[in-house]
């Protein structure tokens, strides 16, 4: 019986050393991690937040740019604790943003199976995915992208990068990919990086202009393809004619391109692939014109052709963008209120160009 033991305590032994080989290469696959829930949390270790305004939501008219000349001092980048400034003249205000809907996942084709007994046929490798799988792993990985997108931009924000930031969240205006209640936020903080990167009178996007004998504004505004007057309206000048050797201007180099948002009923501008700010605008009927990119044609309120004594714009010369005057208008027109039509009149040059979207 005794020697029966050693015998015995090596078959247990045996089955437990098996039992562990068994567990250890027969266990289910780890579970993937849980998908981001698209909220827009602040980096380990940042105290900085989206900068916020007191004007943020205004949807004003165009407001006077400021006078003040910025110190040297002042010329740096902000950091995130200073905020960043609201747009001048009513530029880029984020109110009233409907929710874009959710993307219609494409359903893309189950793999052929047989008629007679639904196995996969012979040319399938591997198992068929359900339909619309292909579609809803886009979407994961446009929304993984979008997310690691917004935490890039906020790391810049911190770090004083406005430009940068600014650079990485245009893509995402519109996109289907940001979740609808993620839009209005997203709209916000760009419109206020737009406010200080392209519309206040620190250098982000070029070095200043040195003013030079002779120049003029609308000379100077040539070079950088822009209307004269969106210089004005940044420099706080009264007189284009009237500048000073050696002063330095801000100048951005366009031109502008806008995006005609049909389906949502909003303007949205762009430079150099950075947001730059949108307006409300109303469509009157059907819009008849198909979706594609429409050079601009600006007729000023002094233009010969021009009945309505009222700036105007239009699009591939029949799709008109105007301020709504006291008769029906025609059906497609694009409404916008006064004082926004004089902005866009301003920023969109006879070079740039409007594409329309629904």
């Amino acid at each position: 019986m005794e020697s029966l033991k050693p015998f015995l305590l090596c078959v247990v032994l045996g089955g437990v050393a098996y039992g562990v080989y068994v567990a250890l290469n027969h266990a289910p696959p780890p579970e993937p991690p849980p998908a981001a829930t698209g909220s827009w949390s602040k980096p380990a270790g940042s105290e900085a937040g989206p900068p916020t305004t007191a004007n943020a939501n205004r949807a004003e008219g165009p407001r006077n740019a400021p006078t003040t000349t910025s110190s040297p001092s002042a010329q740096s980048a902000p950091s995130a604790e200073t905020g960043i400034s609201s747009l001048p003249f009513g530029i880029g205000a984020a109110n009233s943003h409907p929710s874009a809907s959710d993307p219609s996942a494409s359903n893309d084709p189950a793999r052929a199976t047989s008629a007679d007994d639904g196995l996969p046929t012979a040319n399938s490798d591997r198992p068929s995915e359900p339909p619309g799988q292909s579609a809803i792993d886009s979407q994961a990985r446009d929304r993984h992208e979008y997310e690691s997108s917004m935490r890039s931009a906020q790391t810049l924000l911190a770090n004083g990068k406005l430009v940068e930031s600014l650079r990485e969240l245009s893509r995402w205006y519109e996109n289907p990919a940001v979740p609808p209640e993620d839009q209005s936020h997203l709209a916000e903080l760009l419109g206020q990086l737009a406010g200080t990167v392209i519309y206040s009178r620190q250098n982000f996007l070029a070095p200043p202009y040195v003013v030079r004998p002779g120049d003029t504004l609308p000379t100077i505004a040539q070079q950088y393809q822009v209307p004269w007057q969106l210089l004005a309206k940044i420099n706080g000048i009264e007189d284009p004619n009237r500048l000073l050797p050696g002063q330095e201007l801000k100048v951005v180099r366009g031109p502008f391109h806008a995006q005609l948002d049909a389906r949502h009923e909003w303007l949205a501008l762009f430079v150099d692939e950075l947001y730059a700010g949108r307006f409300r605008v109303q469509i009157t009927g059907d819009l008849i014109k198909p979706n594609g990119a429409y050079p601009v044609v600006k007729f000023a309120s002094d233009h010969p052709s021009n009945s309505s004594h009222a700036p105007y714009i239009t699009v591939g010369g029949d799709l008109a963008i105007q301020i709504p005057g006291g008769s029906t208008p025609a059906p497609g027109t694009v409404g916008i209120a006064p004082r926004d039509m004089g902005d866009v009149f301003d920023i969109l040059s006879e070079r740039s160009q409007v594409t329309i979207r629904r």
